[in-house]
């Protein structure tokens, strides 16, 4: 697997906590789904995809209901990296007595869809 929790010191003293988390495989699910849809209907529309990538026309149902369902696993991962986040501060106070003051959180996806 690869999600994880680091937490890091920079040469200022400020700890710094990575925390690489998904939505726990259903968005690889949601889009293997919808991959598999988006080869029937490049084919019954006569799309020749580029790069082996194929294409999920978005002013279909089938583009509608991805563009729902990724949404969803993208908060929900989201979610699941706040939470995470709660439950490192939460051991910080407990093993330090020390309150993290959180900065702005730097949160970036790497599955996009395109509208």
């Amino acid at each position: 697997m690869n999600h994880f929790i680091e937490i890091q010191q920079d040469g200022d003293g400020r700890i710094w906590v990575m925390i690489h988390s998904g939505s726990r495989n259903l968005g690889k699910q949601v889009a293997d789904h919808y991959y598999d849809i988006a080869k029937e209907l490049d084919e019954d529309l006569g799309i020749a995809p580029s790069w082996k990538l194929s294409v999920l026309p978005l002013d279909t149902p089938e583009g509608q209901a991805y563009l729902r369902e990724m949404t969803f696993c993208v908060d929900f991962a989201y979610n699941n990296r706040a939470l995470m986040m709660e439950r490192v501060s939460n051991a910080f106070l407990k093993h330090t007595g020390t309150t993290i003051v959180l900065d702005e959180a730097i949160n970036i996806a790497h599955n996009y869809a395109v509208e």
